[in-house]
């Protein structure tokens, strides 16, 4: 008996999650050019912005999404001690007092009685049944808290993104707005040129007409900007009013980082860690419900007083009691108990493949964000060139429209050339910078240094 028992608790505690899944195949190194040093603690430094800390800090303490996280967080905190609970004998008190009219031969009597009883109830965890519930629930909460701190992390991913969009949206109508000064003045200058005889009447027109696309589309950026800082001022859990100061500009960035070896994803990245408490819980569920089919050893009690009043009751006298330990065994439930059986390893094979989706998606995120980090660069410093040869060209270009030497159509398309170059430039600035965010974010490196 004594070796059944022992061969049936041995096989109580084993785990169903399949070897494979325990230690994944993962590459040694990226396949991306890349730093091999460890991930950073504290990325957020690396922008080098002041007021990024204070605006994350009043996400976390405002933004309603979180908010509603955090409330799961503790619902799930308190779902530990209720599973936790049945571990521990239950103990009951029931205090009564009655009174009845008893009618005999015509006469009539009141008779009062009281009682007290104190009642338990506790089955032994036999073969780790309940234990193995309250593991499941401790594991539950623990990929809520790392859930959690993944949500931390997206929102000020958010945060971040949004601050940067903010910028360039800011420096963009900027733009618009001294390109737009830049065509009135032109078009000054070709109006003075047609009343003196210089310049046609197509080259007054064309000015015009692109000045008034050029008061659109600013009138365009401005709403774009306003739209921008609403969605900010929303995550912030502000009301979206748009007025959010800025006066700093888009940093570069250009020192690698560092993305250590994609074996640390295991370790770094928030949600991974969710799945793979998400997949211990549902193995610690699979075992609840095979040991459901095992026998269960309850003891129940009882220990109690009557008297004519309450305050009668526990008078010094001898007190009833009973003790009662009971054994059962399932016998028939239709199936019932092995269908849920089966049922919970159908779900841990789904934990399984959720948790290695949940891994080689983080592995996909973090080698095409280095990859992209590396084509940005490269467009980036392209387009400052251009950038630059644009400017010098359109300067050069309404020079020598004044000269009449060439159609005022080639300034226009030299002040084209110069403004997507301008802005092309800023959006790749803005580019470079989401795409650090969201490496830092695929790599699961703290914000703050003292973040765990």
């Amino acid at each position: 008996m004594i070796l059944v028992l022992a061969s049936l608790l041995e096989a109580c505690t084993h785990s169903a999650i399949s070897p494979q899944i325990v230690a994944p195949e993962l590459p040694g190194n990226w396949y991306a050019e890349v730093n091999k040093g460890a991930v950073e603690s504290g990325w957020i430094t690396q922008f080098g912005d002041d007021n990024l800390l204070s605006l994350i800090n009043e996400a976390f303490a405002n933004n309603y999404v979180l908010k509603q996280q955090a409330a799961e967080l503790r619902a799930a905190q308190q779902q530990v001690i209720i599973s936790g609970a049945p571990l521990y004998p239950a103990l009951d008190i029931g205090l009564t007092q009655t009174r009845n009219r008893l009618v005999t031969a015509g006469s009539s009597q009141h008779v009062s009685t009281a009682s007290v009883e104190l009642g338990l109830n506790w089955e032994l965890n036999l073969w780790g049944k309940l234990s193995d519930t309250r593991r499941q629930a401790v594991l539950s909460f623990k990929a809520r808290q790392a859930a959690f701190e993944q949500a931390e992390l997206e929102l000020a991913a958010d945060i971040i993104g949004g601050w940067y969009d903010v910028l360039t949206a800011r420096q963009l109508t900027e733009l618009f707005e001294e390109r737009l000064k830049n065509l009135e003045h032109n078009l000054t200058i070709i109006e003075f040129g047609y009343r003196q005889g210089i310049t046609q009447a197509l080259d007054v027109y064309l000015a015009r007409n692109e000045v008034e696309q050029e008061r659109a589309r600013l009138a365009q950026q401005k709403q774009r900007h306003l739209e921008l800082v609403n969605r900010l001022q929303f995550l912030l859990g502000q009301y979206p009013n748009g007025q959010l100061k800025t006066t700093t500009v888009l940093p570069v960035i250009v020192e690698r980082l560092d993305a250590g070896l994609p074996s640390d994803l295991l370790k770094n990245r928030p949600s991974i860690q969710a799945a793979w408490f998400d997949l211990l819980a549902a193995d610690a569920q699979l075992a609840v419900a095979h040991k459901a089919r095992f026998p269960s050893l309850r003891l129940t009690g009882n220990l109690g007083d009557n008297g004519d009043t309450i305050n009668k009751l526990l008078d010094g006298g001898p007190l009833a009691w009973s003790l009662l330990a009971g054994l059962s065994q399932p016998i028939f439930a239709g199936g019932q108990l092995a269908a849920r059986e089966q049922q919970a390893k159908e779900e841990l094979v789904q934990r399984e493949q959720q948790y290695l989706e949940k891994v080689y998606s983080a592995l996909l995120e973090v080698e095409n964000s280095l990859n992209q980090q590396q084509t940005l660069n490269k467009r980036y410093h392209s387009f400052l060139k251009a950038q630059e040869n644009a400017i010098t060209a359109q300067r050069l270009a309404f020079e020598q429209y004044q000269r009449g030497l060439i159609p005022y159509t080639s300034v226009l398309e030299s002040q084209r050339r110069a403004f997507d170059a301008q802005s092309t430039v800023l959006d790749l600035r803005n580019q470079l910078l989401q795409n650090r965010i969201d490496l830092n974010v695929a790599l699961g490196g703290t914000i703050t240094s003292g973040t765990e």
